[in-house]
Order: C-alpha cells, then structure tokens, then sequence
C-alpha cells in the first residue's frame, strides 16, 4: 500500500506539474501576445489621439481664420479708400491743379513713383491767406497725402510754401 501511496503521490505530483506546465505554456501562448498585442494598440491609440488633437487645433485655427477674413476685408476697404489706384494719376494731378486755380495760387507740380509710393514735389505761390486754403483744402483730399517735408519762405507779398508727399497706391 506504500507504494501504490507514493505512486499515488508521484501521479498526483506528476498531474498537478502537467497543469502547471500547461497554465504557463497558455500563459506564453496567449496572454504574453495579447498583452503586447493590447499594449501596440494603445500606443497606436495615443499616436491617434495626437493627430487627432492636432487636427483639431489646426480646423479650429483655420476657422478662426476664416471668421476673421471678413473682418479684414472690412479694414482692407479702408485703405483702399485713402489710397490711389494705380493709373489715377493723372486724375489726381487734374484734382490738384483744380485745386490751386481756386485758391488763386501758382503750383509746380513734380511726380515720381517707386514701389506703390507716388511722391509728388509741391512749389506753392500766392498770398498768404490763398497758400493757407489750399493747405487746408488739400488736407481733405481722399487720399491720404503723407508729408515727409515742408518748408514757407516770404517773398514781398506772397508766401512761397514748398513739400514733398507721398501718395501710396494700390497694385
């Protein structure tokens, strides 16, 4: 009976060792490749999740964007309210020289144009009062008529104003 205990012992051994053979062998069959198979996933998971924050970083600046366009375009209109078309040139020489025949003035006029900029080179004679008009009146003109300098010198009756502005023009 001792021996058909210890070959009990030994089977049950033997058994219980097979189980536990068989649990790690189930254990590296499977478990091992569906955890690295579920730890891929994740990382592949997270790498989408990332594009997708991205994405949606981008798609909310390109509608900010986009929302903001008509509101440049409104800002735009105005400087192309206070700016010269190019080609009007001409138009604006004819507004300036109506403008000194009726402040009674003599005008020399000089244009030159470099990179959307029009200078234009003023030499104003006339009475005091007349000059000071034309003055005035250029300053409601529609563009906008940068002075970079100017320059009054008296001569017997008359004032003899001299400046230089630049007119910007659009392309």
């Amino acid at each position: 009976m001792n021996t058909s205990r210890i070959q009990l012992k030994y089977r049950i051994m033997a058994i219980t060792s097979i189980i536990f053979l068989g649990v790690i062998a189930i254990g590296i069959g499977i478990i091992l490749p569906s955890v690295r198979y579920i730890n891929t996933m994740k990382q592949e998971i997270e790498h989408t999740e990332a594009q997708l924050e991205e994405q949606y970083q981008k798609i909310k600046l390109l509608k900010r964007s986009i929302n903001e366009i008509e509101e440049i375009k409104q800002n735009t209109k105005k400087f192309y309210s206070i700016t010269m078309g190019k080609g009007n040139e001409l138009q604006l020489i004819e507004q300036l020289e109506q403008l000194a025949t009726t402040h009674h003035v003599a005008q020399n006029l000089g244009v030159s144009y470099n990179d959307n900029i029009y200078t234009f080179s003023f030499k104003i004679n006339g009475e005091f009062t007349d000059v000071m008009n034309y003055l005035q009146s250029l300053e409601q003109f529609p563009y906008y008529i940068n002075i970079s300098a100017i320059g009054l010198n008296k001569s017997g009756e008359n004032v003899s104003l001299s400046f230089s502005g630049d007119v910007y023009s659009t392309k």
